[in-house]
């Protein structure tokens, strides 16, 4: 009788769920698995499917696939909605992460509903090239390890590249199939003008162009100073405030290094919380933000202000 009544209470559970707008999956879900996956996509836009994605050290993990993607102008429109709409994603997890005293990795077997396994997140973004119409396909990885990285990329007509910390050649010519784990330097080249690869090019060349994107889509979802400056935001980017008669700034490249330090590995930071930090000593002194009066400040076509 007891048996009776707990199975009658999970399927009136899972039905409340599923009445708040989560669309069923291709697998049977659990109500506690219903739960936590509500929490995640919450507006029913995403497809989940169990242990059929692949983490960057190639372990399997949950797939969560993006539904209902809106054709873009072209590629750099591509990355953005991209960044939004795993901003939207990471966030959600986050959360549900910080809930349940930061577990990622649950056991599944005593899994409660404020827990996540790790998993991936896929988008496939239609956009106009030059007349044509192509795609790119993205893929996030939310895991421990390489938490909010693009582990995969693909454009049809380039093939597929993934993270990877293999050598490059330096006398390839040809599509890149790997980019590195850490961000490439590149300058002040700003990431816009540097995203689509050239077959003739060296293929370490190509490999920069594949990791501009990731700063683009990758961070463009963590800052959004990325996100709304990606035509201009470079690697020397310097992200400043005005106060009382001084300048407080912090290069984009050094940013990026304290997402998980300063920010708490985050999505969507907004440009009020990084003036905020700017004030604060949560950075070490090695890359943390520089002082100096607005009068010897030399600004920059790229330099963006957000206070």
């Amino acid at each position: 009788m007891i048996k009776i009544l707990q199975r009658l209470i999970s399927v009136l559970l899972l039905t409340v769920v599923l009445n708040l707008g989560f669309s069923t999956p291709s697998y049977a879900l659990n109500y506690k698995d219903a739960i936590a996956y509500h929490r995640l996509t919450g507006t029913g836009r995403f497809e989940v499917m169990e242990k059929k994605g692949t983490l960057s050290n190639g372990d399997k993990a949950d797939l969560v696939k993006a539904t209902k993607v809106e054709e873009q102008p072209n590629l750099l429109s591509a990355l953005k909605y991209a960044a939004d709409r795993f901003e939207n994603i990471g966030s959600n997890a986050q959360k549900i992460v910080e809930m349940s005293g930061g577990q990622i990795n649950g056991n599944i077997a005593q899994r409660h509903p404020t827990q996540l396994e790790p998993f991936v997140y896929q988008i496939e973004v239609p956009y106009n090239d030059k007349g044509a119409k192509t795609k790119i396909e993205i893929i996030y990885q939310f895991a421990a390890n390489s938490p909010g990285y693009i582990i995969s990329q693909e454009i049809p007509e380039e093939g597929k590249s993934t993270i990877d910390n293999r050598l490059i050649n330096n006398k390839d010519i040809g599509y890149a199939e790997n980019y590195y784990t850490t961000h490439a330097d590149t300058g002040d080249i700003p990431w816009s003008q540097m995203i689509k690869q050239d077959k003739k090019s060296l293929k370490k060349r190509n490999s920069e162009i594949l990791d501009a994107r990731t700063k683009l889509a990758g961070e463009g979802a963590r800052f959004n100073v990325v996100k709304n400056n990606m035509s201009v935001i470079a690697d020397t980017t310097r992200i400043y405030k005005v106060k009382s008669g001084k300048v407080y700034w912090v290069y984009m490249r050094d940013l990026w290094k304290y997402w998980a330090q300063v920010f708490r590995s985050r999505y969507g930071i907004t440009n009020k919380e990084i003036a905020t930090e700017l004030d604060r000593d949560r950075w070490d002194n090695e890359f943390g933000p520089n002082r100096g009066l607005i009068n010897s400040f030399q600004f920059k076509p790229s330099d963006i202000k957000i206070e």
